[in-house]
This record gives C-alpha cells, sequence and structure tokens, in this order.
C-alpha cells in the first residue's frame, strides 16, 4: 500500500480548470491534509465512489415510468 507522500504508478494524466473559490478550496484541503492537491483529489474520489459502491441500485420498477392518464 502506498502512503500519501510516496510515489504511486500513474500512467494517465488529468488536467481541469478551476476558479479562483474552486482552487483556494482545493488548496485549504490540500493544506489540512498535507497533501498534494492530486492526492487529495484521489482521496474525495475514492470516497464518493466507496459511498456510491455500498448505495443498493435502485429497483427496476422505480425506474419504470408510470403511465400517462388522460384528463
Amino acid at each position: 500500500m502506498y502512503s500519501a507522500h510516496s510515489e504511486m504508478p500513474k500512467d494517465k494524466t488529468f488536467k481541469m480548470r478551476l476558479d479562483a473559490q474552486d482552487l483556494a478550496r482545493l488548496k485549504a484541503v490540500a493544506e489540512h491534509f498535507s497533501a498534494p492537491a492530486a492526492t487529495v483529489i484521489r482521496i474525495l474520489i475514492k470516497e464518493k465512489y466507496d459511498a456510491i459502491q455500498a448505495t443498493p441500485p435502485a429497483s427496476s420498477s422505480a425506474l419504470k415510468r408510470s403511465p400517462k392518464t388522460k384528463k
């Protein structure tokens, strides 16, 4: 397992643009974790991904539309 400060193998580059407010937020979170911004983004993505995986999928009946009624 890799620590927050060890080099992780990376083979893809992802570029994103942030407005000043989002950049300030990212810097604040990175400072809180004493980690580079890229590591913070990886942490947040993993947390959200794990939360999505832990949520049971919606039932197929919930996805079906109810028939329209005529007035």
